[in-house]
């Protein structure tokens, strides 16, 4: 599965070189008419990741930590600045083909509109098992998403792994195989399965159901069956 998105180059990824520093940013993808596909984001090194998924497709999101949720000294960053790098970047489109934002993404007919049903998923860093390492922001962040998509967003803490774990092609034994760690994936297929509709006046109908798999690294995090239409 990972290197179908490499190979599709569906990945979402974070570089602390170049234009990409400090900047938050976005991508989406439409899920196909027909058949499978899947997309994530990679390379969770302290991170936070928003990943929105509805029955027609995904919104794929990356927040730097630094400079939102701290600054380059390392001090955390006071809520208004945290909200303006943060969500605010989130919310509003700074380019039409790239980089789409989510109050747009949520128009009529677009891949977040309230009949496709989105789910809002927030992965961010552990401090230790128990707790994460930003609390506090991301309640905040939690409380924006959720005024916005009307739902509270589910909370997903990951482990920041080495880059051994992260880049290894060594096999593991459930998907996603190789290089594992740090990653997150979206896996659709809209063919997964078929209903049939009972019959009305000697006539019966069958349609298809799709099934989508959120995974942490090789964990399903989230699966749903779903009508693509």
């Amino acid at each position: 599965m990972s290197r179908f998105i490499s190979r599709h180059e569906q990945w979402l990824q974070y570089k602390h070189r170049g234009t990409d520093r400090g900047k938050t940013k976005s991508t989406q993808f439409r899920f196909p008419i027909q058949g499978g596909t899947a997309m994530g984001v990679r390379w969770m090194f302290h991170y936070t990741a928003v990943i929105v998924i509805s029955r027609s497709g995904v919104s794929l999101s990356i927040i730097p930590e630094v400079p939102v949720f701290k600054n380059d000294e390392g001090i955390e960053q006071d809520d208004q600045t945290f909200y303006e790098l943060g969500f605010a970047a989130l919310q509003t489109t700074r380019h039409r083909r790239l980089d789409i934002g989510l109050q747009d993404l949520m128009g009529q007919g677009q891949i977040l509109a309230a009949e496709n049903g989105p789910q809002v998923f927030i992965f961010t860093p552990r401090e230790n098992a128990t707790a994460l390492r930003w609390q506090r922001k991301i309640d905040q962040l939690s409380r924006n998403l959720q005024d916005l998509f009307d739902q509270a967003p589910e909370v997903v803490g990951y482990t920041v792994r080495t880059m051994e774990e992260t880049t290894s092609a060594r096999p593991t034994r459930a998907r996603p195989y190789a290089g594992w760690g740090s990653r997150a994936i979206v896996e659709v297929n809209v063919n997964d399965d078929t209903l049939r509709i009972p019959p009305y006046r000697n006539t019966a109908d069958t349609i298809w159901l799709g099934k989508w798999r959120l995974w942490l690294e090789d964990i399903v995090i989230r699966e749903e069956i779903f009508c693509p239409f």
